[in-house]
Order: C-alpha cells, then sequence, then structure tokens
C-alpha cells in the first residue's frame, strides 16, 4: 500500500490534480481499489466531482471515503468495535457523575463543578484531548516541570484526575466515538487495505 500526500493552499488545483490522477489509474485498469480519503463534510461533493472527471456516469473503482468512514471499513474486515457506542449526552452523565463522586478531593474545580455548562466544558475538552492523541499520562508528564505551588501544575493534575476517571469507566463497557480513529489505526497492519 503506497501514500502519497498532496498539499497547498486554497485554490492551488490538489483536488483537481487527485480527480485526474485517479481518472489516470482507472483508465490503466489497476488491479486494486482505489481510495480518495476526504474530510466527512466533503464526500459527497468528491463523488460527484469525481463522476464528472470520470465522464463514465459513476465510480466503479474507487471509493470516496472519510476518515471515520474507513475506520468502519477497517472495522468491519477485523473487528473492533465490540461495546455498545455512547453518545455526547451518555459521556456528559459519566462526567456529572465522576464530578458528584471527587468533589470532595477537588480544589481548583470545586466551585465549578456546580456551575452550569461545566460538564459540557469538561466533555468537549477530553473529546478535543482524543482528537489529539492526549492521555491522561500525558496530562501527568506535563506537570512534571511545573513548580509546586503553580496554579497550572494544580489545574492539569486535577484535569488528569478526572480524565482518568472518565477513560476507566468507558474501558471496557462502551465505545467512544472519539476513539474509532485511534482503534482503527491499531487495527489497520491487519487488514489488506
Amino acid at each position: 500500500m503506497s501514500l502519497r500526500f498532496i498539499y497547498g493552499r486554497a485554490g492551488s488545483g490538489k483536488t483537481y490534480y487527485c480527480l485526474n490522477e485517479l481518472k489516470e489509474k482507472i483508465r490503466s485498469e489497476v488491479s486494486y481499489p482505489l481510495i480518495l480519503l476526504v474530510p466527512e463534510q466533503f464526500t459527497f461533493q468528491a463523488e460527484r466531482d469525481l463522476i464528472t472527471v470520470l465522464e463514465s456516469g459513476g465510480i466503479l473503482k474507487t471509493e470516496v471515503l472519510s476518515f471515520r468512514r474507513l475506520a468502519f471499513r477497517i472495522f468491519n474486515k477485523v473487528g473492533g468495535i465490540t461495546y455498545p457506542h455512547i453518545h455526547v449526552a451518555g459521556k456528559s452523565m459519566i462526567v456529572y457523575r465522576l464530578l458528584d463522586k471527587m468533589r470532595s478531593s477537588l480544589k481548583v474545580f470545586a466551585k465549578s463543578a456546580d456551575r452550569q455548562g461545566f460538564v459540557n466544558t469538561l466533555t468537549s475538552l477530553f473529546t478535543e484531548f482524543k482528537q489529539y492523541n492526549i492521555s491522561p499520562e500525558d496530562l501527568a508528564k506535563s506537570c512534571e516541570d511545573l513548580t509546586e505551588d503553580s496554579p497550572l501544575k494544580d489545574k492539569l493534575l486535577e484535569l488528569q484526575a478526572i480524565y482518568a476517571a472518565f477513560e476507566k469507566n468507558l474501558i471496557n463497557r462502551y465505545c467512544d466515538s472519539d476513539d474509532y480513529l485511534t482503534l482503527a489505526a491499531d487495527e489497520l497492519n491487519l487488514t489488506d487495505m
């Protein structure tokens, strides 16, 4: 399997280049399936553009996939999602319950824990952590260089404790959509894609 990145500023012809490259590969009758990987919101437009460039009325030897659809393709081939999917509301309920249990040990977030919207803020922050592949251990490591009296250190350590408890609640019970790409990356070497 080969992978090539085409990048440049907006309007520089990246999409046009990729579509024409796919057209040439299809005409040369390659024996392997071709995949055009695009952002989630661009899949439909990319399929339409590919059909237009191919001038064949359809796309048979090429697939337009988003990262999430690629992850599901990998899971269909090798497995990987065996736990029930948890939605944003479910994650918020877990965070709310954790904050309630940890209330006595919280110093920095003690007052914030009762404020409206704080649970959603933490849930969004945990989603962002997962998008950037930041683990609770990474948060703990980032505190090592900070001084003991640093307010940032206290804040990061509390975030780390809440995030670690959140992850512990999810593991082996629920499948979080924020983890799909990480799980797919772990399973990719088992596929023939």
